[in-house]
This record gives structure tokens, sequence and C-alpha cells, in this order.
């Protein structure tokens, strides 16, 4: 016997290290806890106290509190608020900070103990970078909240939570800071830092950058300017650096924080940098490293071990069930199980197997008259679709590709066409008949499987819908493309709420012109569409369990899904849901023989430790021995 993949040999070794200890420990339903010391820290921010007596420092998403000397950090927040960005009121009463309680990026008020906390913000948007004004009456931060595809300056009033908006340009313009004469200073994405006055909105720039981007600026009460320059090389940050009046101050931290450096004075200054909380004295042009110690508290429940019937041969029902697609006539269904392509009679709860070799399968989707079964497969080299008969096993590959690969196949309603998504999250579509192929919608990020509208106009798509493009965050959002101008419509299924999971959970059509399903908050909902597809009403609930991959039958009557692995029937008139039995089942393979593996490097999963150059012997499907390399002993694998 002979493996043929290092991996694989990888992973063989890692399992049966594992299967071993799970056989010999059986851990009971308790919590373990740890104190982990930290002395440096990753995306680290340190605030100073208007006394310049006390640090808080942002750790793993707590507030430490600390004294500006150093030492022992004293935890103030929990992970549970995960807040981060403090900023002091000018008498050290309060503290601004940017928690994300409740999902959502807010301004939070605190005493500088933890006490008292209070939401200065609500709403939809994230709301990020607070920083107390100069008379501490007001709080700057940077939101999207305007939803206009960008994030923007504004100001809270701290007794009344009035807001105002001070920025209203196309860039992101972000984490704000004052003036000594109560100006407001902000990123300009991605290289400029602005000033504005946030009673007439003037503006004007007081530093760019001809490369990189710039973070993070603050100004002393003598009025100079310290920001984060962020350098890269083309494919990845190379250095950022402490710029102090437009020249770069250190020449020892090349990896500072993108965080405001807190002035204590109008010639020295805290930031961090390199996992460190650094003092500098721009008199002297040195710098101190404030040494720190923070406590963090690691829970880790422990359970019992799951056993996973290492040597038994007796079959076990299959959990995986992938894209399921209703016939059209809905008496079938086609999915994906064990890596290969199954077919199943509703009512006959012992399926087909449709394939039978070892190829990567996906996708599975029925033509409009139920002769054919469009899959991916990667049997080429690369995933392309392919065109199979479930009656007579005949197989066709319409539109051969070896550089771009086709994934989720969707049938035009006449047949005539297929959509797919290649690696880059394009969407194109091929002529069956020709294999004619053209783009249908450019490359976004891991896009939902297409569906086509009854008259053959309109493909929707779930597609993530950015709020702006500095973050991630947004939501998954249906996009109706028209085939004839490849003009794109955004469509909310519902106000914030998003398409579940982007690759089988919809938008797919019914195909009597009448509905789109889609899966919303884990569960099944339609919305009436127009005659060219466009979503016209209010989306509705239609079951109250898990759900994934909704498909319809020819005239939309049945709509079938996943629950928790489960086939689920639903009859559109009568909204009855039924189970639709499914029994699959695979026995474990028991390998016999020996493998000898040379690991130039192992590590057990027990510890830091590794060991090198060691002979590995499995004998069936466990490990025999780890010994020292023999150079003598003849190699089955090497890896």
């Amino acid at each position: 016997m002979r493996l043929t993949a290092c991996s694989q040999a990888v992973l063989l070794v890692l399992a049966s290290i594992a299967c071993a200890q799970l056989a010999k420990h059986t851990p009971q339903h308790t919590e373990k806890s740890k104190i982990i010391t930290v002395h440096e820290g990753t995306d680290m921010e340190a605030a100073v106290s208007p006394d310049g007596g006390t640090l808080l420092i942002d750790v793993q998403g707590m507030l430490y509190s600390m004294p500006v000397t150093g030492g022992k950090a004293k935890q103030v927040t929990g992970p549970l608020v995960e807040a981060s960005h403090p900023s002091y009121s000018p008498k050290g009463d309060w503290v601004a900070i940017q928690s994300y309680q409740g999902g959502t990026f807010h301004i939070w008020l605190m005493h500088p103990d933890g006490t008292g906390m209070r939401q200065l913000t609500t709403g939809h948007g994230d709301d990020r970078e607070p920083m107390f004004s100069p008379d501490g009456k007001t709080v700057a931060f940077s939101s999207d909240r305007a939803f206009r595809g960008s994030y923007d300056v504004w100001i809270g009033d701290v007794a009344s939570g009035t807001l105002k908006q001070l920025t209203f340009g196309e860039n992101d313009e972000f984490e704000p800071a004052w003036t000594p004469d109560s100006k407001v200073v902000y990123v300009s994405f991605p290289r400029k830092i602005v000033e504005i006055d946030p009673v007439t909105l003037e503006q004007k720039t007081i530093a760019e950058v001809n490369e990189g981007r710039i973070e993070s600026p603050t100004v002393s009460s003598a009025g100079r300017l310290a920001y984060i320059h962020l350098r890269d090389n083309g494919h990845s940050l190379s250095a950022s650096n402490l710029i102090i009046d437009g020249n770069a101050f250190s020449t020892k931290y090349d990896d500072a924080f993108p965080f405001p450096a807190a002035w204590m004075s109008p010639t020295s200054l805290i930031y961090t940098a390199n996992g460190k909380i650094v003092k500098a004295d721009l008199v002297a042009k040195s710098e101190t490293e404030i040494p720190f110690a923070a406590d963090i508290k690691v829970i880790r429940p422990v359970y019992r071990s799951k056993n996973f019937a290492f040597d038994s041969r007796l079959p076990k029902q299959a959990l995986g069930i992938y894209g399921p697609s209703l016939s059209p006539d809905g008496k079938q269904v086609a999915f994906v199980a064990l890596n290969q392509l199954y077919l199943l009679t509703v009512g006959n709860p012992v399926p087909k197997a449709l394939t039978h070799d070892s190829f990567y399968k996906q996708g599975p989707m029925w033509s409009p008259n139920g002769q054919w079964l469009a899959y991916a497969s990667d049997k080429g080299g690369i995933e392309n679709v392919y065109l199979l008969n479930p009656k007579t096993g005949e197989e066709r590959h319409p539109s051969p590709s070896v550089t771009t690969a086709q994934i989720f196949p969707a049938w035009s309603p006449d047949g005539k066409w297929i959509a797919s998504q290649d690696q880059t999250g394009t969407t194109h579509l091929f002529d069956v008949a020709t294999g004619r192929n053209s783009m249908l919608s450019p490359a976004t990020f891991f896009p939902g499987r297409a569906s086509f509208s009854s008259n053959g106009k309109t493909v929707a798509l779930a597609i993530i819908h950015p709020y702006t493009k500095r973050f991630r965050e947004g939501t998954s959002d249906i996009v109706t493309v028209d085939i004839a101008t490849k003009k794109q419509t955004w469509h909310a299924p519902a106000p914030f709420e998003s398409i579940t999971t982007r690759t089988e959970d919809g938008p797919i059509y019914a195909s009597n012109g009448k509905e789109m399903a889609f899966v919303m908050d884990d569960l099944l909902y339609t919305v009436p569409v127009d005659a060219d597809g466009i979503p016209d009403g209010k989306a509705v609930a239609l079951n109250h369990e898990v759900t994934d991959a909704p498909t319809y039958n020819h005239d939309g009557s049945k709509l079938l899904y996943l629950s928790n692995g489960r086939l689920r029937l639903i009859d559109r008139v009568t909204k009855s849901i039924m189970p639709v039995p499914l029994i699959l089942t695979w026995k474990p393979e028991q390998p016999a023989g020996k493998i000898l593996i040379h690991a130039g490097r192992l590590w057990k999963g027990m510890g830091p430790d590794e060991e090198k150059d060691v002979d590995i012997l499995v004998v069936g499907h466990r490990i025999a021995s780890i010994t020292p390399t023999r150079a003598a002993q003849p190699l089955l694998m090497s890896g």
C-alpha cells in the first residue's frame, strides 16, 4: 500500500494520534479556566488620563488600567463589551469607547473604572473611533450611518445624544481628533489629513503622503500633528511609522499600530508599536518602553469525548446532504453526498447512486424538461459543468474550459442557457448547444447560485453589498441582472437583513413567475415578483425551522429544502410541510498493511514541541511507533 501525497500522510498521522488520545481520555462536562499573562499586545491602543497618571490600554478586546509608568494592569471591561478606542474626557471622569456589544459598533460612555456605562449612539450603522472634544461636551466619531457607501465624521452631544454630520465626501472619512482650538482633524482615505471647522464646516488639507496610507492623526496642545504612515511594497504592508510634523520619528519601531498617539505634553507622547507601549521624548529624541502585565482569563469548556468508533465496521447514516434539487415533476430529488451524485424518488427512502468515481462533485440542478442534471465536477482537472441523463447514464460536457472553473450551474427556462460562476466570482452564461460563453455579472466575493426569471429576461443572484469600501460589513442582498443590458439592481430581502448564505440559500425563482424563495434569518421566505422577476412586495416566512437550499418544481406548487440535514417538502397551496425520508448509509474503511512515513517535522498535537527526522510506522489504521529516522531503512513513502 502506498500513499500518493504528503498531505495524506500528515492527515493520517494527526488522525491516528488524535484517536489514540481520545481512547485514553474521557473528559467530563466541566469547565477549565486558566490565567494567561501577556506583556505584549497586537493592535492595542493606549490612552492617557488628563492628569498624566493613568493609561487605559486595549488588550484582546478588553480595556485595562495601569500606571503610566507601567506595571500590573487591572481589567476594567469584560470580553462581551468588546471595547476599544478609549478616549478620556478633559476632566477624566468619563471615557468614550467603541463597543460591539449588541452586534453593532456604537459609541458608549463609561467611568474610567468601567462603571456607569451608557450608550451614546444607536441604530443600524457602525459608529467607531470616538474622541472627546476639549470642552468635554461632544464626542467626535466616524460612522457609516448615513448609508451613502462611505464613512463620514460625526459629532455627538454628550448630554442630549444629538448627532451632527460634519463630512459628506465620497471617500471614507474617519478617525477624527480635536485641535486645541476645537477644530476636528480626520483621515480622508487614503492619503490625506483634513481639518474641518465643526461650526462652519470649512475644510483644509493639513497633511498628505504620496504612497501607502495615513491613519490616526492627533494634535498636541501646541498644535503639533502626529499620525501613522503605513507603507506597502505593492503586495502587503512593509512598514508603519509614527510621523511627527511630517517626519518619521523612530528608527527602532517599524510596526506602529494604527491608533492615535496620546500626547502627554507638547514634547512627549505615548504610542503603541511592535507589541509594546512606547513613550517618546521629542526633545531628547528618545523612546522608552513602558512595561506592563495583563492577566487574561481563558475559560475552556471540556466535553465528554465523542466516540468515533474507530474500529467499527458497522454502517453509518450519511449526515452531509448537499445541494438537493427537486425535479420538475416534483417526484425526484438529486443531491450530493459521500462525494457522489444521488437520485432519490420521493416515497422511496433509499437513493440510487448516479456516479461512482472519486472526483469532486457539486451543485446538481435539473433541466426544465427533467431530462438532464447539470452538476460540477473536477474530473477534467478543473471544475466544469457536466450534463448527466439520470435515465440512460449519458453524459455531456457542453462548454469545456481548462482555465476557468464552472460551479453552481443554473438553467434558463427554455433550457438553452446555463449560468455558472468561476473561481473569481464572475457569473457566466454559456449556450448549451454550442458552448459559447459570455460574462453576465462581474466578479464579486463568492456570489450565490444564479436563478432565471420565468420569462428568461432576468437573473437573480445573492451578492455581498458592503456598506463602505473601508470594512467588510454589509448585507447579502438580492441583485437582479437584466440579461440584455447587463444592468444590475440591488434589492434588500428586508431592511438591514441578509440572505443567510450566498451559496445555496437563494434567491431562486418559482417557474410560475409569481415569487422567489430565499433563506433569511435561517428561515424560508418568499417574496412576490413582477413579470420580469423584480421583487415586488414584502418577504413572508413559510416555516419555523433552520433552512437551506430551497428549490421549486416546474409549476412552483412544491418547494424542497434542507433542515438540519433532513429533506422537507412544502406544498405552496396548503402550506403543509412533510418530511422526505432518506436512508443512505456508508461503511468505514479498515485499511490493512503497513506504511512507513519519514517526517522531517512532526507535531503530535500536544504541547509546543516538535520532533524532527522521525519514522512513523502505521499498521492498519494506527500508529505503531515513532522512532528516529534510520537512513538505511527502506521508505514506502517520504513526506
